[in-house]
C-alpha cells in the first residue's frame, strides 16, 4: 500500500498543486525555466503512475486484498458505455470540433466518465483509491478551469469530431480486448 500512496502523492500532487495555487507554477518557472519545469512535472507524473501501477499490482497479488464494496453486475454495461464515452471525450480534447466547442474541458469530463465506470465495476481498495483520485482531480480541474477565461471562438469542423471519435473508439477497443485481458489479466467481457 505504501507504493500506492506514494503514487497518489506524486501524481496527485503535481496535478493538484498548480491547479489550486497557480502562483506556485509561475514562481518555479521563473526560477528554473519553462522547459525544466515541464521536465520535472512530467517525470514526477510518470513516477507517480509507475508507483500507482506497482501499488495496484502488489494489491492484486495479495489474496486478502480489501474490498470496499461489491460491484452491481447490472452496471457492467453502463461501465462499458461510460468508458467508451470517456475515451471519445479525452481524444476530442485537442480538436476544433463540435464536441470541443460545446463540452468545456472534454479531457477532464472524459476522465470523470472513465473513472466513474471503473468505480462502478470494481470495489477493490487499490482501484477505489486510484480511480477516486483521478475522479477528484478531474472534478477539481473542471471547477478551477471553468472560472478562467473562455475558449477562443472557432468555427467547429465535423472532421475533428470524427478524428476524436475514431481514435477514441480504436483505443477503447485496444484497452478492452488487449490491455485489460493480456496486460492486467482482467477480462472485461
Amino acid at each position: 500500500m505504501v507504493k500506492l500512496w506514494i503514487g497518489v502523492l506524486l501524481f496527485g500532487g503535481v496535478h493538484l498543486l498548480p491547479m489550486l495555487v497557480p502562483t506556485v507554477r509561475s514562481q518555479i518557472v521563473s526560477r528554473i525555466g519553462e522547459n525544466a519545469y515541464k521536465g520535472i512535472y512530467s517525470l514526477a507524473a510518470v513516477a507517480g503512475l509507475v508507483f500507482l501501477a506497482m501499488g495496484y499490482m502488489t494489491g492484486r497479488s495479495n489474496p486478502a486484498s480489501e474490498i470496499f464494496y461489491g460491484p452491481i453486475p447490472a452496471l457492467r454495461h453502463l461501465t462499458l458505455l461510460l468508458v467508451l464515452a470517456g475515451f471519445i471525450l479525452i481524444f476530442s480534447n485537442g480538436t476544433k470540433g463540435y464536441i470541443r466547442k460545446y463540452v468545456r474541458h472534454p479531457f477532464s469530463w472524459g476522465v470523470i466518465l472513465w473513472s466513474t465506470g471503473h468505480l462502478l465495476a470494481n470495489g477493490e481498495k487499490a482501484v477505489v483509491i486510484i480511480f477516486g483520485m483521478f475522479l477528484l482531480l478531474s472534478f477539481i480541474d473542471v471547477a478551477v478551469n471553468s472560472r478562467r477565461k473562455p475558449l477562443a471562438a472557432f468555427a467547429p469542423n465535423g472532421l475533428h469530431d470524427l478524428r476524436g471519435l475514431v481514435v477514441g473508439v480504436v483505443l477503447y477497443l485496444i484497452f478492452l480486448f488487449g490491455f485489460h485481458p493480456y496486460i492486467l489479466n482482467i477480462p472485461v467481457i
